[in-house]
């Protein structure tokens, strides 16, 4: 008998039900011994034929009309079959690795909890729920929404009246005792009411701040409806004289409220910058101004969630509608994966043709088979990583390889060397090489006779980023991952990996860390990357020093950058776990550029370092001046927006 039941209530949006199950289950040890129960509550769209691709690997209830939240979390709680714990989990939520573990862990620590709540993050890496607190005009309201993760306050596991039911841990003994939720409530405080009724009868409800899980937060439901304001009535007209209003404890004990007393009033206020502001005499209107803006962007955040997915919804349904088209014809059909945004997708004849003559850059819809292209980028497979990040003090430096031994063979001896050094300062240093085929004797016997020191996955099929997200998912042991090319030439007696590993964890708003990078001449290669402002290729990233004639051996600028080259690129593995990764749909080009916007968008920042004269071949696996322009156009196409509003 599983110990927990994850009960997920879901209506309509397919896509995104998917990916919250294939999260579950790919982050979830076989060891919390689970089993996943989703209620269909009247879905319209495809979610019926998805639910059923997953098999007997989760339990299906379904109801013929829609019932709402509450009474679809009764139901799926009735078909459980966990006795000890039931997680309420909602479908537009995206789990990150050990969130279960950590609800499991605070329930035990605290024998009297009956409710344990996770810390929930919009996508931006911002708060969307760290607790709910009853704050002065007594209503309830989740605390610190906004606040960035990393704020301190957010980060302390402790007990709240009330957390919300979009990842809750619940006993369920406790949850039966009283009844399961309301359904006087629809969608709407049914969790609120739950949690205060729980409290009533002497059990505590808590929030764990190391659960952590993006939400994107009522996709399902449209906001502000009048059925909200019948639940605000009645979760007032039941609570309003009975709840404890609590919203001030919080903020003094964090220590965002503070006051200072004299012999004589006032008594001087000081209310932190990110908690509110005072409207006061000529500050108001600027106050005012600052407060209406930060509401209109939590609300086009909310709007862009929703667009995005209504796009990753309508493209699904379109690749699905053409599949079985192409299957009714004998050309097979393939399994379709969610989750890329594109755009520009437009009907084709089965037959395109395209002007060779044309530059794709500069016409990223020349090609006429839009809908193949995109078929083929949606429909590659996504790796998915199936434990843990690992969190082990040190650097996990990852190579990809085919023969070359004049440039492997150099690399390595200089990385082994790099290990004793690393040792000496108490950091582990990881070396994995993933071969995409070599034959070369020399390289075969080089890596056999170094076994020791080096890991080699062998027999690869090259794609930059499947492979390197297999070396990291499978098989990287250290908090750090670097990316690093065949074809860098350290300096003798350098360790450029380990200032990159201290730089990377001394600042905690940094995501990626790259170098600076020279060609055999002493010119640049690589110094950053920038986005072209030229109209025609607006937006689209250059190395802006290349060919650049400075002295390899002078001082070069540390700074941030908008990204860096994956020919050595470090970054945090919680956070390559979290964003799965880099992105493959990308077959030779870009993908480190997007991993470092993906980073950039949810907060963190990417910073290139002076590592010395490094030099960098460049090309050094594949023929010079070979171009993926189909990887071009679809970078384009997913950051061109995001681009133009953040750097240009």
């Amino acid at each position: 008998m599983p110990r927990c039941s994850i009960i997920i209530p879901v209506h309509n949006w397919a896509s995104v039900t998917r990916q919250c199950l294939e999260t579950v289950f790919a982050v979830s040890s076989p060891t919390h011994e689970i089993e996943v129960v989703v209620v269909d509550d009247a879905s319209t769209d495809t979610t019926p034929e998805m639910l059923a691709s997953f098999g007997d690997r989760i339990t299906v209830v379904r109801h013929t009309t829609n019932t709402g939240f509450g009474v679809a979390c009764n139901d799926g709680v009735a078909a459980a079959r966990a006795s000890e714990y039931v997680i309420l989990l909602n479908n537009d939520t995206v789990p990150q690795p050990g969130w279960l573990q950590a609800l499991i862990e605070d329930s035990e620590a605290h024998p009297g909890t009956a409710v344990v709540g996770s810390q929930l993050l919009f996508p931006n890496a911002t708060i969307q729920h760290a607790g709910v607190v009853i704050c002065q005009d007594r209503c309830p309201r989740h605390i610190y929404s906004g606040f960035p993760a990393h704020h301190p306050a957010v980060n302390k596991s402790r007990r709240f009246q009330i957390v919300t039911a979009a990842c809750a841990l619940i006993r369920r003994a406790v949850f039966e005792q009283i009844g399961g939720f309301d359904p006087a409530f629809r969608n709407g405080y049914e969790d609120v009411d739950l949690c205060l009724r729980i409290g009533e009868i002497g059990h505590e409800v808590r929030y764990c701040h190391r659960s952590v899980v993006y939400h994107l937060e009522s996709l399902s439901r449209v906001m502000r409806t009048s059925q909200d304001r019948k639940n605000q009535e009645l979760l007032r007209k039941r609570w309003l004289d009975r709840v404890r209003v609590d919203d001030l404890d919080y903020y003094l004990e964090d220590g965002l409220l503070q006051f200072s007393y004299g012999d004589y009033f006032p008594v001087e206020m000081r209310i932190d910058p990110l908690l509110g502001v005072a409207r006061e005499s000529d500050a108001d209107a600027a106050h005012r101004l600052i407060a209406s803006r930060a509401r209109q962007v939590f609300d086009l955040l909310r709007e862009n969630i929703r667009l995005a997915n209504r796009l990753r919804e309508a493209e699904a349904a379109l690749v699905s509608k053409r599949e079985v088209n192409r299957g009714a014809r004998g050309q097979g059909t393939r399994k379709v994966a969610d989750g890329d945004n594109q755009t520009g997708i437009h009907d084709a004849p089965d037959n395109p043709t395209c002007d060779v003559n044309r530059t794709p850059l500069l016409d990223p819809y020349a090609s006429a088979d839009n809908v193949r292209r995109a078929e083929e980028i949606v429909a590659e497979p996504k790796f998915c990583p199936r434990r843990p990040a690992p969190d082990e003090a040190g650097v996990s430096v990852l190579i990809l390889n085919l023969d070359r031994p004049e440039y492997i063979i150099p690399l390595l001896d200089h990385l082994q060397a790099q290990q004793c050094q690393a040792k000496v300062d108490g950091v582990r240093l990881e070396v994995i090489v993933g071969d995409t085929g070599s034959t070369d004797p020399t390289v075969l016997r080089y890596y056999d006779d170094h076994a020791r020191y080096i890991t080699v996955v062998r027999d690869l099929e090259y794609n930059f980023s499947r492979c390197n997200n297999q070396l990291a998912f499978d098989h990287a042991t250290c908090r750090a991952l670097l990316f690093l090319n065949n074809d860098i030439i350290f300096p003798a007696g350098s360790s450029p990996v380990l200032e990159m590993y201290r730089q990377l964890e001394s600042d905690l708003s940094l995501g990626v860390v790259g170098v600076w990078l020279f060609f055999p001449d002493g010119s640049v290669q690589h110094g950053g990357v920038d986005f072209s402002r030229t109209p025609d290729i607006r937006g689209f990233c250059y190395h802006p020093h290349a060919r650049a004639k400075i002295d390899p051996n002078a001082i070069h600028p540390s700074r941030l950058s908008p990204a860096v080259t994956g020919a050595c690129l470090m970054t945090r593995s919680k956070l390559f776990w979290q964003v799965g990764g880099m992105d493959d749909g990308y077959r030779v080009e870009c993908q480190d550029i997007a991993y470092c916007l993906t980073l950039d968008r949810l907060g963190f920042r990417t910073r290139l370092l002076d590592g010395g004269n490094i030099v960098h071949l460049e090309n050094g696996t594949r023929p010079r001046g070979h171009e993926e322009w189909s990887d071009r156009q679809r970078f384009l196409r997913k950051w061109g927006s995001y681009i133009e509003a953040r750097f240009l």
